[in-house]
């Protein structure tokens, strides 16, 4: 699942939603045309859903193996936009465990005793380096003399391609946009088979968050992590779905009664 988000591209996206504006259409002409039945769309909206349950939802091995302990809720539905907002903050300080189990910190500045305790007390670090990304950091013990050679180049060896990229921006393998963008997209499909499977408005703006909390519920039971960020933008993507297919129908209801009023039927004498 993770790999497809790598194709997630503007390209990509544009070329997905011209598809689904095209199917939008077809779905509204036929339906316009009395060849499209509503169980039809119903029968194509429950195996679509059965499909996303399968594929979106953890896989039914894991469900036996779950644990409660595994389990987790994410209820801010906007923490994707704080990890947006963390990724932007500079990096000037991290610690690092090293190749013979010691711990070592860096930072850009220099710390101060009370600074260095401090940080002892969250962990027992062995080694203290501090300098300007790209220089010859300045690596200390833990009561702050200077380390042992050894030391010193085993800091540097193990944590200089680190130091050389402090001060630049948190890189992040979670490729939060992709994600969400994926989520909103897969919803799309189903808002616009909502539409056409339900003549209720309420049951078509419902139909997709309402499948979306199943689907992340799923998720809890089977210990893994259920998202509200997930459900939000698969919420948007069944609406924009219903708002797609809505007006896909309703430009075929338009063409269709100004070809009518262009050729008026004869009357029958």
């Amino acid at each position: 699942m993770w790999m497809v988000l790598f194709y997630v591209t503007p390209v990509t996206v544009c070329l997905a939603l011209l598809a689904l504006l095209v199917f939008s259409l077809v779905l509204a002409r036929d339906q316009e045309g009395a060849g499209w039945s509503r169980p039809l769309a119903r029968g194509l909206l429950g195996v679509t859903a059965a499909a996303y349950l399968l594929v979106l939802a953890a896989p039914l091995t894991s469900w036996g193996q779950a644990e409660a302990g595994s389990r987790h809720v994410v209820w801010n539905p906007l923490s994707a936009i704080q990890e947006l907002r963390q990724e932007a903050v500079p990096v000037t300080a991290f610690g690092q465990q090293l190749s013979t189990g010691e711990l070592a910190y860096y930072s850009v500045d220099p710390l101060s005793h009370e600074e260095r305790a401090e940080i002892l007390d969250r962990e027992p670090y062995d080694f203290f380096a501090h300098g300007a990304p790209g220089t010859d950091p300045v690596v200390l013990d833990a009561e702050g003399r200077p380390a042992p050679s050894d030391g010193e180049g085993l800091v540097e060896r193990e944590m200089g391609e680190s130091i050389a990229r402090a001060g630049e921006p948190m890189e992040s393998a979670a490729m939060i946009v992709e994600e969400k963008v994926l989520h909103t997209l897969l919803f799309v499909p189903l808002g616009i088979l909502a539409f056409h499977a339900f003549s209720s408005w309420t049951v078509r703006v419902v139909a997709g968050p309402g499948f979306s909390a199943v689907v992340e519920a799923s998720q809890w039971a089977a210990g893994d992590l259920a998202d509200t960020g997930d459900v939000l933008a698969n919420t948007a993507g069944s609406l924009a779905g219903v708002a797609m297919a809505g007006g896909a129908a309703a430009l075929v209801h338009a063409r269709r009664r100004a070809r009518r009023a262009e050729d008026p039927q004869p009357l029958e004498a």
